[in-house]
């Protein structure tokens, strides 16, 4: 096994984790209505991806190397607590999404409410200009 392999899967564990923080973070702001917060959380997992695929990249090339079995299984047993680090990143950012997902259907049905109420208004003031009496003269 690669001596520097042990030290990327640390390093991997960790930007995981922090890519699983910001991602609660960002689920907070959601919650909260906090955009700048929001927006700071998801500029900070975009940059921790790109290294994430550098080192992911290079532990690929390092188990890649590995020509005994023995070897590759002592590596996956290195890669352990990385890789659970990862599955708990991406639960996390598949409820950042489900979040988001829901926000934005709560936002899309407010501004069709608000559209709606702006095209009834604009079509009553408009059949009021048509004619002299307003349609809901109460005095008729």
């Amino acid at each position: 096994m690669s001596v520097g392999a042990p030290a990327v899967a640390t390093e991997l564990r960790a930007l995981f984790e922090r890519f699983t923080a910001l991602s609660e973070d960002a689920m907070r702001a959601c919650d909260a209505g906090d955009v700048d917060a929001l927006e700071r959380a998801l500029e900070a997992r975009e940059q921790i991806t790109g290294r994430v695929a550098v080192l992911d990249h290079s532990l690929g090339a390092m188990r890649n190397a590995l020509l005994s079995t023995a070897g590759r299984d002592a590596f996956d047993a290195t890669l352990r607590t990385a890789r659970a680090a990862a599955a708990l990143a991406e639960r996390r950012n598949a409820e950042l999404a489900e979040r988001a997902r829901t926000a934005r259907t709560v936002i899309g049905a407010t501004i069709d409410r608000l559209r709606h109420d702006a095209a009834a208004q604009a079509a009553y003031a408009a059949a009021s200009e048509r004619d002299d009496a307003p349609h809901f003269d109460r005095t008729r």
